[in-house]
């Protein structure tokens, strides 16, 4: 909860200025970031983010749901006992980004990175649970509740890393 309190004061007292300087930061870095973006981000802030919330739903890939078996057999020595016995769950269709969420756009839609290494194009990390449902909240307040953002359920996750009904039963 405290990290989530140092979000919202961060973001509350940051100025206009303050967040077009860590913007322009944030783009100087990004690979694939043209100057025609950069210029574009000049003009109009609002269609800059626009664009990087556009790429995250162009990156959605939708999972075919199916039924999947969670855990492992009785048998396997190797495993843990809470891993034990393996159950059959069923997954209904959801999307999932490919990608994970880059500290970029972090940046943009919820105004502060609070990552431990600043690099805008990796993954955003030092992140809490309850910043990532701030972030999901702020991306659905953005998006107008449109796409109804949300984390994946433990199953989901698990599904869609197996290949979801493509799976081949690999072990990893």
């Amino acid at each position: 909860m405290k990290s989530r309190n140092f979000v919202l004061t961060k973001l509350f007292k940051m100025t206009k200025i303050k967040i077009a300087l860590i913007i322009l930061c944030v783009l100087a870095i990004v690979p694939g970031v043209s100057a025609q973006s950069l210029e574009m981000y000049e003009r109009d802030p609002y269609t800059y983010r626009q664009q990087l919330i556009d790429s995250l739903i162009q990156n959605m890939v939708k999972v075919d749901g199916g039924a999947f078996m969670l855990g492992v057999p009785i048998e396997d020595k190797e495993a843990f006992d809470w891993e034990k016995p393996a159950k059959e769950h069923i997954v209904n269709d959801f999307y999932i980004c490919r990608y994970e969420v880059t500290q970029a756009l972090w940046e943009v839609v919820v105004g502060v990175n609070p990552a431990c290494f600043k690099i805008a194009s990796h993954p955003i990390e030092s992140v809490s649970y309850y910043d990532c449902l701030f972030f999901i909240s702020c991306l659905n307040k953005l998006t107008h509740n449109k796409y109804n953002f949300r984390l994946p359920t433990e199953q989901e996750w698990e599904y869609a890393a197996r290949g979801g009904k493509f799976s081949q039963c690999y072990k990893f």
